[in-house]
């Protein structure tokens, strides 16, 4: 699953330089896209160590709909999820996402080989549409020091059980801008169940685009079995030269 992600690098001072290679290697398959380095305002690496932020395209939030996107870190291994953070076109746009239990907040599901996942929402209570940003910390599990501490805790038998497995979520994007129509299909793999599925719009910008875009494209989605299909219809907003990269996600949720 490819993530076109802008990346916001927060970081001390001790660890800039090997932050900026890790950004940049991840994004070599995004040609022509810069990344930068500012100060961030955001809190998803507040008090955490070895810490980079990613920040995700502007997410298109309906007016009287959920707005749902996977979202996470780039790297390919050694990296969790340990803080979120989001930005909003308004006040009147909330963001939440679904966290598993324990710590860290995310991890890399088994179907995912690009790094660990968050499923974010977002509503406008408004009634009006919105957009977000969503932002995740990613914390690498590699040691600065080989000084290691470890604890040690009686075990100790505890009542109930554990709940159940999270799901296992899966995402495909297409690029949107200037194709009139395009398709594409997500599906769970043998063994297990689709149990629900999503879809979003989502533009490269480093700012809310302009509301006129919050309908520049439909998507059609139906399941079938196993498998969440899609059509994107692109609206002429989209095929004008100078509109913001565009595209689309679909989700599968799957249960074993």
């Amino acid at each position: 699953m490819s993530r076109q992600v802008w990346l916001v690098v927060v970081v001390s001072a001790l660890v800039v330089v090997s932050a900026v290679t890790l950004v940049a290697g991840s994004s070599a398959g995004r040609a022509g896209t810069p990344f930068y380095l500012i100060p961030s305002p955001t809190t998803e690496c507040r008090n955490v160590s070895n810490c980079v932020a990613v920040a995700g395209p502007w997410v298109v939030v309906p007016a009287h709909a959920e707005a749902t996107f996977l979202f996470g870190c780039p790297m390919r291994r050694g990296f969790v999820v340990g803080g979120t953070d989001a930005r909003a076109s308004s006040t009147n746009v909330r963001v939440w996402f679904d966290g598993e239990l324990g710590a860290p907040i995310g991890l890399p599901p088994s179907a995912i080989t690009e790094g660990a996942v968050l499923l974010f929402h977002a509503v406008a209570n408004n009634q009006k549409p919105g957009w977000f940003q969503p932002i995740v910390g990613c914390v690498s599990l590699v040691p600065a020091s080989k000084v290691a501490t470890v604890s040690f805790e009686r075990a100790a038998a505890l009542p109930g059980a554990s709940p159940g497995a999270p799901l296992d979520l899966r995402a495909k994007e297409v690029v949107l801008s200037r194709l009139a129509t395009r398709t594409t299909t997500e599906s769970c793999p043998q063994k297990q169940t689709l149990v629900g599925s999503w879809d979003a719009l989502a533009f490269d910008t480093s700012a809310p685009p302009d509301a006129s875009y919050a309908s520049a494209a439909t998507i059609n989605r139906r399941v079938a079995g196993r498998e969440v299909h899609a059509v994107f219809q692109v609206t002429n907003i989209l095929l004008a030269p100078l509109s913001p990269l565009a595209w689309a996600q679909i989700g599968a949720m799957c249960e074993s």
